[in-house]
């Protein structure tokens, strides 16, 4: 079992429809409580891809900018983490972070079913 973190928008609640057998980390439930400056959002973030051994990201359509999710890939990319990349994305400027997925799919049950694969 390891410790995932869930990369992506939380407009869709997108989050609460992986099921798997590791402990995932949401950081959409942070946004729930308190009042959240930027540097206390990186700073949480940080720690949290510091402590998990897979980075899920999802960057889907409908996300607007996905700036969060290519910094949370460079951030799980440098510290050697597993990366599993859904991008439904299909404009160029979208393209370059598929370079570092370990695991790089344009559906979500893929991604899924990729994550439930790993131990």
């Amino acid at each position: 079992m390891s410790i995932v973190y869930l990369a992506g928008g939380f407009k869709s609640g997108w989050q609460k429809k992986v099921v798997s057998h590791h402990v995932l980390i949401d950081p959409s439930e942070k946004e729930k409580v308190g009042v959240w400056t930027m540097d206390k959002i990186c700073e949480w973030d940080r720690a949290a891809i510091e402590i998990s051994d897979i980075l899920f990201a999802y960057l889907e359509k409908d996300n607007p900018s996905g700036i969060g999710l290519s910094c949370e890939i460079g951030y799980a990319c440098a510290l050697n983490k597993t990366i599993i990349l859904v991008n439904e994305k299909e404009e160029d400027k979208f393209q370059f972070i598929n370079g570092f997925a370990d695991f790089l799919t344009t559906s979500f049950q893929d991604g899924i079913d990729r994550l439930n694969k790993l131990p």
